[in-house]
C-alpha cells in the first residue's frame, strides 16, 4: 500500500479520438445496450418478472390475495 502514488498527473486532451466516441446513432446504441450495468439491472428485472408471471399462473388467485394485503396499512 505504500507504493501507491500520491498525485496522479493526466493529461487530458480537449479531443477524443474518433476510436473512443462514438459517432452515429448505431454505435451510440450499441454501446448503451452492451454496458454491463444496463444488462445487469435487466437480467435482474427479467428474472423478477418471469418469478412473478410463474406465480401468477401457477395460483390463480395469487393476485386477489396480494389486493386484499395491500388493503391493510
Amino acid at each position: 500500500m505504500s507504493d501507491l502514488p500520491m498525485s496522479r498527473n493526466k493529461t487530458h486532451s480537449s479531443k477524443a479520438s474518433p476510436m473512443t466516441r462514438p459517432t452515429g446513432l448505431r454505435p451510440r446504441m450499441i454501446a448503451v445496450l452492451t454496458h454491463p450495468d444496463l444488462m445487469t439491472v435487466s437480467l435482474f428485472c427479467t428474472i423478477g418478472f418471469l418469478v412473478t408471471f410463474n406465480i401468477i399462473l401457477r395460483f390463480p388467485d395469487f393476485g386477489a390475495v396480494m389486493a386484499q394485503l395491500g388493503q391493510f396499512p
